[in-house]
């Protein structure tokens, strides 16, 4: 459970979006993922060309 996490989901809900939900090795994170978001925070939201990485600001991007 992340609450970051939940809040990006009850966004996503709420504002009715459609998005792909990917599982992340939080042990061993994957080489793509470092790779689109360095830090390795999750969530990581990737929208088009451009991504928010900083984790608590995902649910605000979606506004």
């Amino acid at each position: 459970f992340c609450p970051y996490v939940q809040r990006a989901k009850l966004v996503l809900a709420a504002k009715n979006i459609p998005y792909e939900e990917i599982f992340v090795n939080l042990v061993e994170k994957p080489e793509w993922y470092l790779e689109k978001n360095a830090p390795g925070q999750v969530p990581s939201l990737e929208w088009i060309e451009s991504a928010s990485k900083e984790t608590r600001f995902v649910p605000e991007s979606l506004v």
